[in-house]
């Protein structure tokens, strides 16, 4: 399995968690095979964030992924969230503290891959 996070403005985590060998597939002849999960009570930055995810994956792929607030029946899962105060997040942030305390308060991001 591959687990690749990305931390963003210090704040806001994205996972992606993927079977698929070499990357992550979220789509598949115009067809979602991977969702967006936010919390239901989302920061607005987060839910401005995956709608705008959901907008271009769709813009290049064809296929618009769900956005929804627990893991639903995707292969894969974008997981959105601040860290601290989201539930969708679970123990993500805590596996990659250095990055995590390193862009609080600032804009950037960290890409890291486990299980490759």
């Amino acid at each position: 399995m591959i687990s690749k996070t990305i931390a963003g403005a210090g704040l806001i985590v994205l996972c992606v968690l993927s079977p698929v060998h070499g990357g992550a597939q979220l789509a598949l002849d115009g067809k979602p095979t991977a969702e967006i999960v936010v919390d239901a009570e989302a920061h607005p930055a987060v839910a401005f964030a995956a709608e705008e995810l959901q907008l271009w994956i769709r813009e290049i792929s064809g296929a618009a992924l769900p956005i929804v607030h627990a893991p639903g029946v995707a292969t894969q899962r974008i997981r959105l969230g601040v860290v601290g105060s989201s539930t969708v997040l679970g123990r993500i942030p805590n596996r990659f503290p250095a990055d995590v305390a390193k862009l609080q308060g600032n804009d950037g991001y960290a890409v890291r891959t486990v299980g490759a």
